[in-house]
């Protein structure tokens, strides 16, 4: 069992929805979250039964998120033949934060005054 996480990025691209047998549906899609040292890390996230169906239109590229769900460690061989790890989250909750542009135009970082701040 994975440990629980939160993650605040935005989605590298739409989401896929993808019909499996038993006519229930998984949706996937992966976030990119940068730290504060601008390293950005990928997460591959899955969202499964009608939850995925309705949110499947408005998780499309750009599209700023937080998501939460239960964090899997993955390893696989690449193409070349050298081991790598992904992160899967196995997703419980979205919400939708907006698109790129929005959080780039919302407030500003903590280092830039504002003059309408009183203090």
């Amino acid at each position: 069992m994975g440990a629980c996480a939160i993650v605040v990025g935005n989605l590298g691209k739409d989401a896929e929805l993808q019909a499996r047998d038993g006519g229930s549906s998984t949706l996937k899609f992966s976030v990119a979250a940068t730290n504060y040292k601008k390293v950005t890390t990928w997460f591959n996230c899955t969202l499964w039964g009608i939850r995925g169906e309705k949110l499947a239109t408005h998780l499309t590229r750009g599209t700023k998120v937080m998501v939460r769900g239960e964090l899997c460690l993955n390893k696989y061989s690449g193409r070349d033949g050298q081991e790598r790890v992904s992160l899967d989250l196995n997703v419980d909750n979205v919400e939708l934060l907006g698109s790129r542009s929005d959080s780039r135009e919302e407030g500003r970082g903590f280092d830039q005054p504002n003059d309408d701040i009183p203090f």
